[in-house]
């Protein structure tokens, strides 16, 4: 209750802004008839005397959870805060990386809290913590989560979300398992990652350099270097489990899925490996050499060759299902969309074919050669050529929905885009950093760099990371374009940044693997 000195026995009235203002005289005297039994805004937990980030209650937007004798509260700093609920001892916080804006939500025994980088965590209702699972909406959660009827129901800024168990059965994380993280080629990660990141470790090549970027499943990095050897490397510490040499040079990207690494030649060899042990399985030759990168899906193996030749072979045995020629060489990854597969090349055309059978459904004049790999969401493809121009392209009727050149210079577009269905980023020659709206090719913001934008860009919730020609490796805010963190690579960056479980990972053209870790605050 608040006093003051003129008076010091009647407490005063409330006033409209300052409760208690020192300067008037006015002083502070706990409400003896006060019903509160704790009150909590920070803990010494580790009892060092200092008050850390994840030790304080920063401002709240939301209500507190109850249930079972635990307290759950997200503030906007980004941390959610368990506590017993009888006593407010704390039990643990855990940081989201990106601030809450909503009240968490107890079902059963599971704790639902969504995040600004509409990420949704999962953890169950224990006083030790336990997280369970996490999924991303991808666009920003301001409203509080409800469930009714088996169904969690989350409302973004601008679209409702239903979201339901899955019959299914479930499937394990692919993790980055391909040059753009998977079929479609999106540059895309799931999860968090933060703006803040610090170097947990680099490990080098037997003093060769990189030209395929790298993957992340299951716990492990999976890197080739130009020489041929392949390594896998524990994602937490760098040490190398295995090598294996391939005998000739790599500059294909690879890619991996259920056990099995594939990575291609220029002698046109394509090889299957055991992604635990690091021994051959199969080979397959082709017309010529690949510089195409390998893609996936859980039956197929597809590829392209500097003939013009689109492979399609079966993944348990590396038998040919199909063949498909276009009018000249290809150095794009193939793209899976749905049913069908997307490959662009200097032909100057985007051929879709049937995954299935081969046969063509389509292709699109692109009016100029492209050396950038198709990236599809909800029936598009974006695509950009040598003339520095952005393309849009139905994939439904085959037909380019817009076309736009970016910036004032008819330079190449080498990188592949990254798509979120509210931007799509992409660098170009004439090192700038564009981002547009996906859907009308509107420029959103840009940024020039240093040098040219050739590594694809990737996203994470709503940062995107860019590496420039420079060895510049860069953090922007997805929708606003402001610089957030950089760090200094020495080499130019190889391919895209691979992004999995929290850990980001880029290979250099001097040889070196880096593995970033969200800064702890």
């Amino acid at each position: 209750m608040v006093y003051n000195q003129a008076d010091p026995k009647t407490p005063i009235a409330p006033k409209r802004l300052i409760a208690c203002d020192r300067s008037q005289g006015d002083f502070l005297r706990p409400n003896p008839n006060s019903g509160v039994v704790w009150h909590y805004d920070r803990r010494d937990r580790d009892g060092d005397g200092k008050y850390g980030f994840e030790e304080t209650l920063h401002r709240c937007l939301g209500a507190v959870a109850i249930d079972r004798g635990l307290l759950y509260v997200a503030d906007y700093a980004g941390l959610l805060h368990c506590l017993d609920a009888r006593s407010g001892k704390v039990h643990w916080t855990h940081d989201q990386l990106a601030a809450c804006w909503v009240t968490p939500l107890i079902v059963g025994d599971r704790v639902y809290v969504a995040d600004e980088d509409g990420d949704v965590t999962i953890f169950r209702l224990s006083a030790k913590e336990r997280l369970m699972a996490g999924s991303s909406v991808e666009q920003c959660v301001y409203g509080h989560p409800i469930s009714s009827k088996n169904r969690l129901y989350l409302a973004t800024n601008n679209t409702l979300f239903a979201v339901g168990r899955s019959t299914d059965r479930q499937r394990p994380d692919p993790g980055w398992r391909s040059l753009r993280g998977g079929g479609e080629n999106r540059g895309v990660a799931h999860g968090r990652l933060g703006s803040n990141l610090k170097l947990l470790w680099r490990a080098r090549s037997k003093e060769r350099s990189f030209a395929a970027a790298p993957l992340i499943q299951n716990g492990v990095v999976y890197a080739v270097d130009e020489e041929g050897t392949a390594y896998a490397l524990e994602l937490e510490t760098g040490q190398v489990i295995w090598t294996y040499d391939a005998g000739e040079v790599v500059l294909s990207h690879p890619a991996v899925a259920d056990g099995k690494l594939f990575l291609a030649t220029v002698e046109g060899r394509v090889l299957c490996v055991d992604a635990a042990r690091g021994e051959q399985l199969w080979s397959f030759t082709a017309d010529s050499e690949v510089q195409s990168g390998v893609n996936l899906t859980d039956e197929f193996v597809l590829f392209a060759t500097q003939s013009g030749s689109v492979y399609c072979l079966r993944i348990g045995d590396g038998k040919p299902r199909w063949q498909y020629t276009t009018g000249d060489q290809i150095r794009s990854t193939p793209t899976i969309a749905d049913e069908l597969v997307l490959v662009a090349g200097c032909d100057r055309f985007l051929h879709a074919v049937e995954l299935k059978t081969g046969r063509p459904r389509f292709k699109v004049d692109m009016e100029s050669v492209t050396m950038a790999t198709p990236a599809v969401l909800d029936g598009m493809a974006w695509v950009g050529t040598e003339d520095g121009e952005l393309l849009a392209i139905d994939i439904g009727s085959g037909t380019i929905k817009w076309r736009k050149p970016l910036g004032d210079q008819p330079t190449g577009i080498r990188s592949s885009a990254a798509v979120h269905p509210a931007r799509l980023v992409v660098g170009k020659n004439d090192k700038r950093v564009y981002c547009v709206d996906p859907y009308t090719g509107e420029v959103m913001w840009t940024y020039r760099a240093r040098a040219a934008i050739h590594c694809s860009p990737t996203i994470v919730g709503l940062q995107v990371y860019v590496a420039s020609e420079d060895g510049r490796l860069n953090a922007f805010d997805l929708m606003t374009g402001k610089q957030l963190w950089q760090h200094e690579l020495a080499r130019p960056a190889v391919g895209a940044i691979a992004i999995d479980n929290q850990r980001l990972v880029v290979v250099n053209e001097r040889g070196e693997i880096h593995c970033f870790a969200p800064e702890k605050r």
